[in-house]
């Protein structure tokens, strides 16, 4: 293959590699005999990712992850004797030294990043570099694949729309309905908040679904960030209004119909809506079920952000606690049948 440059460059913080990942440092081998690619150190990354005055945590994986997960590609794709994985403190990384490279592989997001290195080095008396700019990949909502929507629940690494799955909105099959009567997570017997499992794990939101669960950490004084509600216990209706729960701290409130055995959009929507209010403003949400809320931990799980923590009751057993993580969505797709 005839390369029209024997060295380019780019840069990224690669988190959760995936498919528009993938694709951008598969082009700039086509460009390139030889690749330098920028990777964002971690003071870097706390500078692009500040924390939010709703101290939101963006959870991003640490500079050694990030660099082996981009080797393991680069082996995968055999790229990897003719790559360069360089630490880089600012956009212009090894951009600015006279030399080896000829060209920058950039998106519509980082052009302007390429564009104020070629600035700096005409003040530095060197020549431009080459622009080359490839396509963002969409997901399937035609929105773009990013780390961040990632790490905020949205989608998974190929682009998969959690909240667009086609479970949503019907009845669920009963086959189905019984794989999830079994515990998602782990089932704890005598459930305290302050379990030594859960006590030390900085979680960015805490979900609860179900009225006892709910009640219970109201009545500890531990609110969860989400809370999700019907008003009914074992399928008997034991509490009148939302003051009977317990809550004690201010909270935004949401209503969904959810008919027994479904997943309606209603329901998906306020859960979706829930989770993005909360990371805006960290004001807390309760969702009143106007049906039954059995099923909501599916799409409570599927839609809430990587490091939430998420309880919810198991009937006669305890409360199951789930930590939510890119492989307990995947289990959960799996399930699904959804691939």
């Amino acid at each position: 293959m005839n390369y029209k440059y024997k060295t380019v460059a780019i840069a990224g913080t690669f988190d959760r590699l995936h498919k528009g990942h993938r694709f951008f440092i598969s082009k700039a081998f086509e460009f390139g005999v030889r690749v330098i690619i920028g990777l964002t150190s971690d003071a870097f990354v706390k500078e692009k990712f500040p924390i939010s005055n709703t101290q939101f945590p963006m959870n991003v994986k640490n500079f050694s992850e990030r660099k082996k997960e981009v080797e393991g590609f680069l082996r995968e794709m055999g790229f990897i004797n003719r790559a360069e994985i360089i630490r880089i403190d600012d956009i212009y990384g090894p951009t600015l030294k006279p030399g080896e490279i000829e060209a920058l592989v950039v998106t519509e997001e980082t052009r302007e990043g390429g564009l104020k290195i070629n600035k700096r080095r005409n003040e530095l008396g060197l020549a431009d570099l080459t622009i080359i700019e490839v396509s963002l990949i969409k997901a399937d909502d035609n929105k773009k694949i990013s780390s961040t929507r990632i790490r905020l629940g949205e989608i998974d690494r190929w682009g998969k729309v959690f909240s667009q799955l086609p479970i949503f909105g019907h009845k669920l099959p009963e086959k189905l309905r019984l794989k999830l009567k079994k515990p998602l997570g782990e089932v704890i017997e005598r459930f305290t908040i302050n379990d030594s499992r859960f006590k030390n794990k900085k979680s960015v939101c805490l979900i609860s679904v179900g009225d006892e669960v709910t009640g219970y950490l109201n009545k500890l004084g531990d609110q969860s960030d989400i809370s999700i509600v019907d008003f009914f216990i074992k399928r008997i209706k034991v509490h009148e209004r939302l003051d009977d729960l317990g809550f004690t701290q201010e909270f935004k409130l949401l209503k969904a119909r959810n008919p027994a055995g479904h997943i309606t959009h209603e329901t998906v929507e306020a859960v979706k809506s829930s989770l993005a209010g909360f990371i805006r403003d960290g004001k807390k949400r309760v969702i009143k079920v106007e049906g039954e809320e059995d099923l909501v931990a599916l799409p409570a799980i599927l839609l809430a952000p990587l490091g939430a923590l998420i309880f919810y009751g198991q009937p006669d057993e305890g409360v199951v606690a789930v930590e939510v993580t890119e492989e307990k969505k995947r289990e959960i797709l799996e399930m699904v049948k959804i691939s």
